[in-house]
Formats: structure tokens, C-alpha cells, sequence
């Protein structure tokens, strides 16, 4: 009975910081937005600032002078801070050879999630779920870089069967997750 309660408990803490690693991102998202008001029209909008562009969004994740983790409009529980701070630092030679390597693979993200009208910053869910690696599989059957899982590929228009798992591929998964993330 114990140890149901501790993976259970274990299970909500995993849960919890990747939730607060996603939002991590999604605050650099953010952050590249602000609200005007217009004079003309009284209407207030939200507005790409053009002091944040695509080229620094991903560099301020690894730069000591900024603290991605503590600017922006939200705020990490503590522990969530601590685990993203270590995997980040932990992480860091391997998430900036992803950045040379997954270059291709970020421009076919780019090019699709503004298709749908979304942030481009949303590439990075997939570097979170998968290291952009096409064959990833998890425990569950989530596959491909987006993570997706068989019922909800084939629900989003993608093949997943025995032959064909449209999953790892980078451009037809790309814009199954969109239009997920759109629904969302």
C-alpha cells in the first residue's frame, strides 16, 4: 500500500515539472508578445514585438546573464526551478548541437506552426517530448517527435498501422500536432 502511494505521489511530481518545463518555454512565448491599445478604434491588441525574434528565443535558455526562469509573466514553483535549472546546465553541449543539427527540422516547424496561425517558439514542445528524434517511442505508444499517440494520430488524419506510423514523419506530424494544438 505504500508503495502505491509513493508512485503515486512520484507519478504527480513528474507530472508536475514537466507541466512547469513546457510553461517554461511557453513563457518565452510570452514574452514575445504585448498588448497595445489603439486610439483609432479604442480596441486593445496583442501584438508581435519586434524586439524578440525567433534568432534569440532559443539562445536566452543558455545565456548566465538572463534568467529565462524568473522573467516573463509567470512564476515556477521552486522545486520545478531547481529541475530545470540542473537539466539545463546538464543539458546544455546537447541541446546546442540539437540547435545546429535540428536546424532543418525547426524550419519545417516554423514554416507549419505559423501556417496555423501559432507561436514558432511551439517547436520546442517537440524538443521536450522527443530530442527531435524521429523514431522515439515511449512506454505508452506515444511516437514520433511530437509524441503522439496512435489513437489520436489516426484522429488528426495520420496512418499509424503495422506497415506505415506517419508519426515519424517530421512534416505530416508537425501538422497533426498543430492542428492539435490549435483544438487546444
Amino acid at each position: 500500500m505504500k508503495s502505491v502511494t509513493f508512485l503515486t505521489k512520484l507519478r504527480r511530481l513528474i507530472k508536475s515539472l514537466a507541466v512547469s518545463i513546457v510553461f517554461l518555454f511557453l513563457g518565452v512565448i510570452g514574452s514575445s508578445f504585448s498588448t497595445v491599445f489603439s486610439e483609432n478604434d479604442g480596441i486593445k491588441k496583442t501584438v508581435r514585438d519586434s524586439s524578440f525574434t525567433d534568432k534569440n528565443a532559443f539562445p536566452t535558455l543558455f545565456e548566465t546573464n538572463n534568467d529565462p526562469l524568473t522573467s516573463g509573466d509567470f512564476q515556477l514553483n521552486v522545486k520545478a526551478k531547481k529541475f530545470v535549472q540542473s537539466f539545463i546546465s546538464q543539458n546544455a553541449d546537447r541541446l546546442n548541437r540539437m540547435k545546429v543539427w535540428g536546424k532543418p527540422y525547426f524550419d519545417i516547424y516554423d514554416g507549419i506552426l505559423a501556417q496555423y496561425g501559432l507561436p514558432v517558439e511551439l517547436k520546442y514542445v517537440s524538443v521536450i517530448e522527443s530530442s527531435l528524434k524521429q523514431g522515439a517511442l515511449s512506454p505508452v505508444g506515444a511516437g514520433g517527435p511530437w509524441q503522439i499517440m496512435p489513437t489520436q494520430a489516426r484522429r488528426l488524419g495520420l496512418t499509424v498501422n503495422k506497415r506505415v506510423d506517419e508519426r515519424r514523419n517530421y512534416y505530416k506530424s508537425t501538422h497533426a500536432a498543430a492542428k492539435f494544438m490549435k483544438e487546444l
